[in-house]
């Protein structure tokens, strides 16, 4: 199929232009005057375009008011026998419109007038003024003079109707001209978009504000442990070696530091590995004294039972060998705010729970406890775990007495399976 180049016909002169000149003639000489030519045209072209647009503009208001002017002073036939003159300044004042100014010339038309265009109300007292300069001159008879009026007011429009039409022709003119030459500003980009069907837009889900991450404390770990022993005293084994197992994971991510926590996880999750056999050991052998706890405890609630004046009661024991429960109580005037928190904690306890607590005496706390349900003892001690008032610390152990070298040798054995632990957590194999 053969191509089409005939629309590059319409192409203005270019540098490269296939055109023959005199041989006494420079050839880029020649080409750069014709283009100064051809851009000088396009300019006056471009800028006569333009002024007759603005002048259609403004005539057609002006055609406008002329059309009400005419409208208004036929109403008046029937009142012609007065004065013509007081009738045709009346119409003027009726004929005026709402937009007394014509819109602003474009850029670069009109340049050589200094002042702003005249509003409408000046050519149309313009108008009246030369109709009725004309109609002086020609001297109708007085009974005439009403329709030499209008007459005269038809013939200044017929002249803005025949200007329009003339300017309408000269801009047609102009336009086909500008047409005829390819420009770069006659070329535009074309096929440059595409559509693609799409489902309908899902309305936006509101953004849920990022959780605040927690800072675990060391009573965290603390206070799982008395869950672990309460759970323990009600029979919960499963949920107290799990109270267990969460509270050593933040024991011994506690004492590793950030940096050991990772290979620690590691180590106790590899199937076989050592460290995974100590953390286990520590988990059970921390279970089975608090379950060992737990049953003597029931077997001494049991015997109090037999005997008629017993009671089923929470009470709060340490645990671990080497270490004790002490109270803690937060400052009525701190400002920390973790501080402020557990004192509105410590102001809802009871009178008599708060003097025990302020005694410092774990007997005195567990007799106040003693005398309360195991339900409100359970909710009492969760209470001051979370307020941080319980906290498990090491004691002295006495040597020299056959209890205390018992104490200090399970103390000795826990101690050397927690160091054989972080030993192979520190291990990179």
């Amino acid at each position: 199929m053969p191509l089409d180049y005939s629309k590059w016909d319409a192409l203005e002169l270019s540098d490269d232009s296939d055109i023959e000149v005199h041989p006494n003639v420079d050839k880029r000489s020649f080409i750069r005057a014709k283009q100064n030519q051809i851009h000088q045209q396009r300019f006056e072209r471009k800028h006569k375009i333009e002024t007759f647009k603005y002048e259609r503009i403004v005539n057609d208001g002006l055609l406008k008011r002329i059309n009400a002017l005419l409208a208004a002073l036929q109403s008046y036939s029937p009142q012609s026998d007065k004065r013509p003159d007081e009738l045709a300044f009346q119409a003027l004042m009726e004929s005026t419109g709402e937009d007394d100014s014509p819109p602003p010339p474009p850029e670069g038309v009109h340049t050589h007038e200094k002042e702003a265009p005249p509003t409408y109300s000046k050519m149309m007292a313009a108008l009246i003024d030369q109709v009725k300069t004309k109609v002086d001159e020609d001297k109708p008879e007085p009974d005439k003079r009403f329709d030499a009026y209008l007459a005269e007011i038809k013939v200044h429009r017929d002249k803005v109707q025949d200007l329009q039409s003339q300017l309408l022709k000269e801009l047609d003119t102009l336009e086909k001209e500008e047409s005829k030459k390819i420009t770069s500003e006659s070329i535009h980009t074309g096929f440059d978009s595409s559509y693609v069907s799409k489902s309908d837009a899902k309305a936006p889900e509101p953004k849920k504000a990022p959780a605040k991450k927690e800072k675990v404390q060391a009573v965290e770990t603390d206070g799982l442990l008395v869950m672990a022993f309460n759970t323990a005293i009600q029979g919960k084994d499963d949920f107290a070696r799990q109270c267990v197992h969460q509270a050593l994971l933040l024991q011994y991510c506690r004492a590793l530091g950030k940096d050991g926590v990772g290979l620690f996880f590691k180590r106790i999750t590899t199937q076989g590995h050592q460290a995974q056999k100590v953390f286990f050991d520590d988990v059970n052998s921390t279970f089975d004294r608090i379950r060992t706890r737990a049953k003597e405890i029931e077997k001494q609630r049991a015997a109090e039972d037999g005997e008629g004046g017993g009671v089923e009661q929470i009470q709060l024991h340490a645990v671990d060998p080497g270490t004790s429960i002490n109270i803690k109580i937060p400052p009525a005037s701190s400002e920390d705010p973790a501080e402020q928190q557990s004192r509105a904690i410590f102001d809802t306890f009871p009178p008599g729970l708060q003097r025990a607590l302020e005694s410092g005496s774990l007997d005195e706390v567990n007799k106040v406890l003693g005398k309360m349900s195991v339900e409100e003892a359970e909710e009492i001690v969760g209470q001051l775990s979370e307020g941080g008032m319980l906290s498990l610390e090491e004691q002295i152990i006495d040597a020299t007495t056959e209890e205390g070298q018992a104490a200090l040798k399970e103390f000795e054995e826990h101690e050397k399976q927690r160091a054989l632990a972080e030993k192979y957590a520190d291990d990179p194999e």
